[in-house]
């Protein structure tokens, strides 16, 4: 029962985000389902901020462990 929530958190959650000034990047750090750690670099000019509403997941929401 808990899977699609499970599922939500590995599609979205990033538990730490680093910024590497010297490449002007940022390193997002999640988890897959099965806990291998995979790292997604991105330059600083293509981040953009969005709202939570458009995350397409209602689930991620659920646990309270965010900040408003």
């Amino acid at each position: 029962m808990s899977m699609p929530r499970k599922l939500a958190g590995v599609r979205y959650f990033t538990f730490h985000a680093e910024l590497l000034p010297h490449t002007e990047q940022v390193v997002f750090h999640k988890t897959t389902l099965w806990g291998n750690l995979v790292r997604h670099y991105v330059d600083i000019k293509n981040l953009e901020k969005i709202d939570a509403s458009r995350v397409p997941s209602p689930l991620m929401w659920d646990a309270n462990v965010f900040d408003s």
